[in-house]
């Protein structure tokens, strides 16, 4: 009960604090929509997007946002060992939704602005290109916001205004952006989104309408994936994040994960890392941090369910000859994400005969509670990932995250500028994806660690600066 009411403190705090008050996304008003009786067309797309069925979305919401004024370059900082030898410079970034700058449940201008490569690139004072949604289409797309919290879900609406929507049929796109790319963070991606042997097909259903939007009018050579595109270009300097958002999915998907040793040549980081050894450019490689230490993955507990219907849950496990076998009870480590299963088996109001999952005659699916054995293979798998990037230390250079997650979630970390780090001001409103003070932890993260390894001399950030922005 005490860590249900930490998790949910953490979520009353960022979210009505943040974002119903401007913390997190700088000055905004945010009106929600009370008419709505049926879902509009714009929240059913939510609904059927990337992690669009793990929350519950109730509404749609206008928010008129005001950009983020970014902390200004310092004075001086030295990056002449990173330098090509004419003297030029050009840093590239590749990975998932934290690269990108996703937060509270999806990718908006502010949020690309607060990424933490452009945050290192503002202290390198480098010429760095994000794709960057347009003014008058700042929401972008996926954003959400908290509207309320019940029976310990948090409910949030749909950003409806300003918002890149092209066209939703036959697959959700989002208006192309053809300019120069320095940042290819591909939000809800897994590896497959970035390698050099994958193609995009547009026009299915698992198409990611971030990974269309960057990638479609890029090349015409049949390789519209982010490692082409960076294998395909010269740069002194690349940061690299090694595949946290594969691991979220997996959970979300229920995917079952092996627990011996990763398959390592499908990494994007193994063909890049030669590529850029080839040209003599300069690495920061981020190692993952552990799906446990996220608070989205943590809010349901399954010790408050029990207490709520004075009931143990029943799983149905399909075996091999295709019966299914209902088990009893949840293991001690499973996750159940906060989705309207969860919200209804919380909800001390509903007879417990019309909920799921309370008896063998209905039981939940393998697929809606990821049980403690698929959550130790995820977690070995994991940790040999980062073995496999920390083997090559010796080439370049590894910022562990893994290590920094783990401070934050028991609140054991202070910034450069004395300011205690925890989840509440880490984390945005998802509870997955960083506020814009976590990215600018992880920038001085980041610089510290290229400080130490190529004896750079960039100033870290003034982190204060981006706590309740």
């Amino acid at each position: 009960m005490k860590n249900r009411q930490h998790i949910m403190s953490i979520l009353l705090v960022s979210a009505f604090a943040c974002c119903l008050t401007s913390c997190n996304t700088t000055t905004e008003n945010v009106t929600p929509n009370t008419t709505i009786v049926e879902k509009s067309e714009l929240q059913k797309l939510y609904e059927n997007t990337f992690n669009g069925n793990s929350i519950v979305i109730n509404g749609d919401t206008v928010i008129n946002q005001k950009e983020i004024q970014l902390h200004s370059s310092p004075t001086t900082t030295n990056i002449e060992s990173i330098k090509n030898t004419n003297g030029t410079f050009k840093m590239v970034a590749i990975g998932g939704g934290l690269t990108a700058g996703a937060r509270d449940g999806g990718l908006y201008r502010n949020g690309q602005l607060t990424s933490f490569p452009n945050l290192i690139a503002i202290q390198m004072k480098a010429d760095f290109k994000q794709p960057l949604f347009a003014q008058n289409e700042s929401n972008g797309y996926g954003y959400k916001v908290v509207s309320n919290v019940s029976n310990g879900i948090p409910k949030y609406k749909s950003v409806s205004n300003n918002i890149a929507l092209l066209k939703s049929s036959p697959v959700v796109e989002l208006n192309p952006y053809n300019g120069e790319i320095d940042n290819w963070g591909i939000p809800f991606s897994a590896d497959y989104d970035l390698r050099w042997d994958r193609e995009l097909a547009p026009y299915n259903s698992w198409s990611n309408p971030y990974k269309s939007r960057i990638l479609l009018n890029v090349n015409q050579q049949g390789k519209n994936n982010a490692e082409y595109n960076i294998l395909s270009r010269k740069f002194d300097f690349i940061l690299i994040e090694s595949g946290l958002d594969t691991y979220i999915k997996a959970v979300i998907a229920g995917t079952s994960f092996s627990s011996g040793s990763p398959a390592l040549s499908p990494l994007p980081s193994t063909t890049i890392v030669g590529y850029a050894n080839s040209i003599k450019a300069k690495i920061v490689i981020g190692n993952i941090p552990s799906i446990t230490d996220l608070p989205y993955f943590n809010i349901v507990n399954f010790d408050e369910i029990r207490k709520v219907n004075k009931s143990e849950l029943d799983i149905a496990i399909r075996e091999l000859n295709g019966m299914d076998y209902p088990i009893l009870g949840v293991p001690n480590g499973s996750i159940m994400i906060p989705n309207s299963l969860a919200d209804s088996l919380l909800n001390p109001n509903i007879p417990a005969n019309k909920k799921r999952g309370l008896s063998y005659k209905t039981p939940l699916n393998p697929n809606e509670v990821y049980l403690y054995d698929k959550v130790k293979s995820l977690l070995s798998n994991l940790e040999n990932q980062n073995k496999f990037i920390e083997s090559g230390t010796k080439s370049y250079a590894v910022v562990d995250l893994y290590t920094l997650y783990k401070k934050v979630a028991k609140s054991d970390f202070i910034s450069n500028d004395g300011i205690k780090v925890t989840q509440q001001n880490f984390f945005s409103t998802d509870g997955i994806f960083p506020s814009a003070f976590g990215q600018a932890i992880i920038a001085n993260e980041f610089i510290k660690t290229m400080n130490s390894f190529y004896k750079t001399n960039i100033p870290l950030i003034q982190t204060a600066y981006y706590l309740n922005k």
